[in-house]
């Protein structure tokens, strides 16, 4: 029932208090859409960070698969993309490009923290 502002102030003056459904509208969160980068072995091979990181995973590039938009570790794959941010679900490691990691200390603390949490790193 819809009440105008003279009935609402009749209705306040006599101690009645109006209880009004407010209409609740909920925009879904907008996700940035994390689109695979397309990778290869020589842009990746060349980075020392790249380097560095498959050290640290115990592992030599012969042991690595590289697809058209991600490596194959055996354990995981690593997916590059133009996230912002270092993600690891179902096997999958998903970052920023190397570039970003190298000039980002928070993503290098992040990938860092999710080797030690999912006991990637010995």
């Amino acid at each position: 029932m819809a009440v105008n502002s003279r009935q609402l102030a009749h209705l306040n003056e006599m101690g009645i208090t109006l209880w009004q459904r407010k209409a609740i509208t909920s925009q879904p969160a907008k996700i940035k859409q994390q689109l695979p980068l397309l990778i290869t072995k020589e842009a990746l091979i060349n980075q020392r960070i790249y380097v560095d990181i498959i050290q640290s995973l115990q592992l030599s590039l012969v042991d690595i698969t590289f697809e058209k938009y991600h490596l194959d570790l055996g354990l995981f794959n690593w997916k590059f993309t133009d996230s912002d941010q270092v993600s690891f679900e179902d096997s999958q490691l998903i970052t920023p490009t190397l570039l970003e990691i190298s000039k980002s200390v928070t993503l290098k603390k992040q990938l860092w923290q999710l080797f030690n949490k999912h006991n990637l790193i010995t």
